[in-house]
């Protein structure tokens, strides 16, 4: 894709909102998860850190992401995501910094999942959180588990590129870069035709 100084100029949260939530959440609309977006503090996170908090202390808040999947109505988490407005790579600062973040929260619901399960080796065994990194248009996705119970294990899956000039709608002879609107896929609905605005 060519430099287009409209996609350079875009932000984190344009980013979040006009692709990522239109590719990942649909994926759990079935379930029984919520994905709470909008830096949403991790409650496993904040659990261990008022482990020894007394009646007097102030709660000490948990680390906070740019998306949480939880279990609707409960403090169970499943995974995390952490977007950026670029990509810069595996050794730019937003990446490694954004990466050791979600991993330290993926460590804190793991433990929080295995103390759920009773510490019970056999299902400690099989817990799995995921992690989801997003730069501008591309994403990498992360599992952390335990696989012998007492060492956490990262895994890195390659990283994706979604390409812009494909996902977004362009039909409406303009620059490419809108948003379509959602369309109802009911039966009884039907989605009114709207005509183009020349600017």
């Amino acid at each position: 894709m060519d430099e287009n100084p409209i996609v350079d100029s875009l932000l984190e949260g344009w980013y979040e909102m006009n692709m990522w939530s239109r590719v990942i959440d649909p994926a759990f609309d079935n379930l029984n998860i919520d994905l709470v977006r909008g830096e949403s503090m991790s409650y496993a996170s904040s659990d261990r850190k008022n482990l020894t908090r007394e009646t007097n202390d102030r709660k000490k808040l948990g680390r906070k992401g740019d998306g949480v999947f939880r279990l609707r109505k409960d403090r169970l988490e499943f995974g995390a995501i952490e977007t950026g407005r670029k990509w810069e790579g595996k050794s730019g600062t937003k990446y490694m910094t954004d990466s050791l973040k979600i991993c330290k929260m993926l460590k804190d619901m793991l433990n929080q999942l295995a103390i759920e399960c009773d510490m019970k080796e056999d299902l400690v065994r099989k817990l799995q959180v995921v992690g989801i990194l997003n730069g501008a248009n591309r994403i990498q996705v992360m599992t952390v588990d335990l696989p012998k119970g007492y060492i956490t294990h990262i895994r890195y899956n390659k990283q994706d590129e979604v390409d812009l000039e494909n996902f977004l709608d362009d039909s409406d002879n303009q620059d490419g870069y809108h948003t379509p609107p959602r369309t109802v896929s009911s039966k009884t609905f039907v989605t009114p035709q709207k005509e183009a605005l020349k600017l």
